[in-house]
């Protein structure tokens, strides 16, 4: 699982530690298809909003629910808390996640785009009782959804408690330099590497439905203070539940750059802009 503050626009502000490199690196993603359908204008006290939709950008895959929600003060909204949790089970062909032997996403589980799972505080029992229906392990799923729930509440808590210290007008601004105090560190490591451009390959093993290796291609540009890493050459699509989207291949850049070039830089939307990533349709 994983959780983070995210400033209005959806750009991430702080983020957990701890998790895989695809939770830390698609937060951007999930809460940007989030706003999309609920702009945050739109958003009220006590709501939350569900996705796990991975397409055309979202959680890593369908056992990734993630939840949005936004944080107010005097009733205006200041903030977005979200996280991503794996959950032990989202329906589909077999239990778990990534299952071998299926070959499009709907074997994989019950798709949800983004929709308002709490309202007032209270769980939407109407849209549970469809998830409900679709999963194994119902008393676990719910058990989740309502931890999602108490965790976007504490952000609020937390956030409550940050400005009954500080005045709102110091506080927000600063929100906004933190991002750029993380821009600048991730430029100045970025300096510090020879420019030129730099190729590799590797290969996943199969792809769990035919023996072919599945090939990954790289090249790596560094230009001064930016970085651009382009996936042309990998393999097309396969049939197995393996394929990434643009923003699963941003998330993955960013860990690396991250854990590379400076392990201690705050985890936030500031780090990411002088890293460009392309990959083919």
């Amino acid at each position: 699982c994983s959780a983070a503050i995210a400033l209005p626009t959806g750009e991430v502000l702080a983020q957990a530690e701890v998790g895989t490199p695809l939770h830390l690196g698609i937060m951007p993603a999930v809460i940007a298809s989030v706003l999309r359908k609920f702009p945050i204008e739109q958003m009220r006290p006590g709501e939350m909003y569900i996705t796990n939709l991975p397409y055309p950008e979202g959680p890593g895959h369908l056992p990734d629910l993630s939840m949005v929600a936004a944080i107010f003060h005097h009733s205006k909204p200041i903030a977005l808390s979200a996280s991503t949790a794996h959950h032990v089970d989202m329906g589909g062909y077999a239990p778990g996640s990534m299952p071998f032997g299926v070959s499009e996403i709907y074997q994989e589980g019950l798709q949800i785009p983004p929709l308002r799972i709490f309202a007032e505080g209270q769980i939407d029992e109407a849209l549970y009782s469809l998830i409900n229906q679709n999963v194994r392990t119902r008393h676990e799923v719910r058990g989740d959804l309502m931890a999602q729930y108490a965790c976007a509440s504490i952000g609020q808590q937390r956030i409550d408690e940050l400005l009954a210290r500080q005045n709102a007008d110091q506080v927000i601004p600063y929100m906004n330099a933190i991002l750029d105090y993380a821009e600048r560190r991730m430029r100045a490591a970025i300096a510090t590497l020879p420019d030129g451009t730099y190729c590799f390959e590797d290969f996943l093993d199969d792809d769990g439905v035919s023996d072919e290796p599945v090939k990954i291609a790289l090249t790596l540009t560094i230009a001064g203070e930016n970085l651009h890493a382009d996936f042309t050459g990998t393999d097309q699509q396969v049939l197995g539940p393996l394929n990434a989207r643009l923003s699963a291949a941003r998330a993955c850049v960013y860990f690396v750059c991250k854990a590379v070039l400076d392990p201690d830089l705050p985890t936030n939307a500031g780090a990411y802009r002088p890293i460009e990533v392309f990959a083919p349709e």
